[in-house]
């Protein structure tokens, strides 16, 4: 089943998205001891990943299909090679300070007037230093 909401990866607007996969992670420390069970002492959430396989486009084959297809999967590219972070909008949140890890684009006769593409983007925590 798709979904028809509005989804941004950054200002790229996301036609119709077929699957997200929201993923959250709480990693605890532990710490052996010479007699029973490890000792957790520490625990911290990992950065989140969101992971978007969908479309963009029109449909449409011949010049402008091809046209909205290739802006779309260079718009993406650009995203992922300027290491830029970005404002995710999804179905359930929205994600600041994401980066593309990859992106995935099968390439057939039936998706010739769409860019039909799996995005893996994982959040980045920022930090400033503590001079100004």
């Amino acid at each position: 089943m798709a979904f028809l909401c509005l989804r941004f990866i950054g200002a790229i607007p996301v036609s119709i998205v077929t699957e997200e996969l929201h993923e959250s992670r709480l990693s605890m420390t532990n710490l052996p001891v010479e007699a029973g069970a490890d000792i957790t002492d520490h625990a911290f959430v990992e950065p989140t990943t969101v992971t978007i396989r969908g479309m963009i486009g029109t449909g449409k084959t011949g010049f402008i299909g091809s046209f909205i297809t290739a802006a779309a999967y260079q718009a993406l590219v650009g995203y992922q090679k300027s290491r830029t972070p970005f404002t995710l909008v999804t179905g359930l949140d929205f994600y600041k300070d994401m980066l593309i890890e990859s992106i995935t684009v099968p390439r057939n006769s039936d998706n010739v007037g769409v860019l039909e593409f799996t995005a893996k983007m994982r959040q980045v925590i920022i930090v400033g230093s503590g001079f100004n």
